[in-house]
């Protein structure tokens, strides 16, 4: 896969031009509700891109949402806080935060998830 998206150009794409393919395998995997292929193609794309924070994010909300796995959502969740500890303004920083909040709120999360999580 990385030779169809670096092609020719090599290492001169942008990190956007890099992402794009994968995002919409993923967007077309949530629609088709296959959310380990989705997952997959975050993990690829983390792979080549491990600095940007929004790929775990997504990752970790379709583990959240997609999958109700808990605990890999929250592993996701805590890198991104982990990476931006000292920028709590950050977007990333809140959304990360709400989406643990709802973790917690969530009847059917596992007992693992509670305010020591966060």
């Amino acid at each position: 896969m990385l030779k169809l998206i670096l092609g020719k150009r090599g290492s001169k794409l942008t990190q956007e031009e890099i992402k794009e393919p994968f995002l919409r395998r993923v967007e077309h995997a949530i629609q088709q509700e296959n959310y380990h292929s989705a997952i997959a193609f975050l993990s690829s794309a983390i792979e080549l891109l491990p600095e940007d924070l929004s790929l775990y994010f997504q990752r970790g909300q379709i583990y959240q949402l997609g999958l109700r796995n808990y605990c890999s959502a929250l592993k996701d969740y805590r890198f991104i806080l982990c990476f931006l500890q000292h920028d709590h303004s950050h977007p990333l920083y809140k959304e990360c935060k709400s989406a643990m909040i709802s973790m917690m709120d969530d009847q059917t999360a596992p007992m693992k998830v509670s305010r020591f999580s966060i």
